[in-house]
């Protein structure tokens, strides 16, 4: 065998620690630089788990707190309910006779006091006392609402217009001066009386005469008269009824 051609054992030794230690110097480097990467990316781990845990406290808190309660919505309104009212009967409507003007007025101020929803306005209160006028005094009603007159304007007003066209007043301050007895009871001859009386600015003297003057002849012909024109008209009635209750008895 050629010795030129065996290769020498100890070189061979060397070229092999060589190239190990080539390999472990590398590998040194490798591993220096890993260290130094992994020393760099700590600040910005540690930063990311802080945030991390800041969140996950936040989240825990979160579902740990009670949920708010529920906003109901708001209450309705309250509303009034219906109101209920008296219920009274049909008026009788007003044709514009004296007698009849101060009992349909008294019925008109009777029907707005039980009734006072329905007739809240003055407007209201005048439309129902002209709607329920007929005959004459519906003419002068229709009249006084078309043209808007002060009449219109309010329930006292058209009250008050009403007596000075229609009512007692109308006939003059001596219209009970004229009033007779004639054929009704003394209790009827004292109502009419006394409504027109009423609107005249006698005194009590002139109003006994006036009564007087118009009671029947047979009345009281031989009794003592009282003072006052009640106790005549309370003994007037009770000598009528008297009077009566014997013809009665007689037939």
């Amino acid at each position: 065998m050629d010795p030129a051609h065996n290769p020498d054992p100890l070189a061979c030794l060397d070229q092999v620690e060589t190239q190990l230690q080539h390999q472990e110097a590398m590998l040194a480097s490798t591993t220096t630089n890993i260290q130094l990467a992994a020393a760099n990316r700590e600040p910005a781990l540690a930063t990311l788990s802080t945030q991390v845990q800041q969140i996950t406290a936040t989240l825990t808190q979160s579902l740990s707190l009670p949920a708010p309660p529920s906003r109901s919505p708001p209450p309705a309104p309250a509303y009034p309910g219906p109101v209920l009212e008296a219920r009274v009967g049909v008026l009788e409507c007003y044709a514009g006779d004296p007698e009849g003007c101060n009992p349909f007025i008294t019925n008109c101020s009777i029907l707005f006091a039980l009734q006072p929803y329905t007739f809240a306005t003055e407007e209201a209160r005048v439309a129902f006392m002209i709607n329920n006028l007929t005959g004459h005094a519906r003419l002068w009603g229709t009249a006084e609402w078309e043209r808007h007159t002060p009449a219109c304007s309010s329930f006292s007003a058209v009250t008050t217009e009403l007596h000075k066209v229609f009512g007692i007043a109308s006939r003059g301050p001596d219209a009970s001066r004229g009033l007779r007895q004639g054929s009704c009871s003394v209790t009827d001859y004292a109502i009419d009386f006394r409504i027109q009386a009423r609107r005249s600015k006698w005194n009590q003297a002139a109003q006994v005469d006036a009564f007087l003057l118009g009671l029947a002849d047979n009345i009281m012909v031989s009794y003592d008269l009282p003072a006052s024109l009640d106790e005549i008209i309370a003994l007037a009635s009770h000598v009528s009824n008297f009077a009566r209750q014997h013809i009665e008895e007689g037939l």
